[in-house]
């Protein structure tokens, strides 16, 4: 770790560059080597897989992968332009604020 130190944000890719690809694939494998009969989010009560609910999760793996790609794209070009990485996490640390108060402004929910 101490030698990627001078890379910055640019070290990051190194250091989590598979550990997405091989958490989604232990979870799939796990589903599929189940054999008992309760009922878990990607089995079904008659212990078959659920492969909609699977699709679903790769899907939704795909979309966190983009974000943190956004991410790591933002702070790189930050970095690049030379302003300060600190303003560029408060505005994405401010993104989940913002985005429960549209929803409580549009959809009426509870925040």
């Amino acid at each position: 770790m101490a030698a990627n130190s001078k890379l910055g944000v640019d070290g990051i890719w190194f250091h989590n560059s598979g550990a997405l690809l091989f958490v989604t694939c232990f979870f799939i494998y796990q589903c599929c080597q189940a054999k008992d009969t309760l009922p878990t989010l990607l089995t079904r009560t008659d212990g078959h897989t659920n492969y909609p609910v699977i699709g679903w999760t790769i899907l939704n793996a795909f979309v966190c992968t983009w974000i943190w790609f956004i991410v790591m794209l933002t702070m790189k070009f930050s970095l690049a332009a030379g302003v300060n990485i600190g303003l560029v996490i408060t505005i994405w640390a401010i993104n989940p604020f913002t985005s429960a108060l549209m929803d409580w402004f549009v959809y009426s929910a509870k925040l």
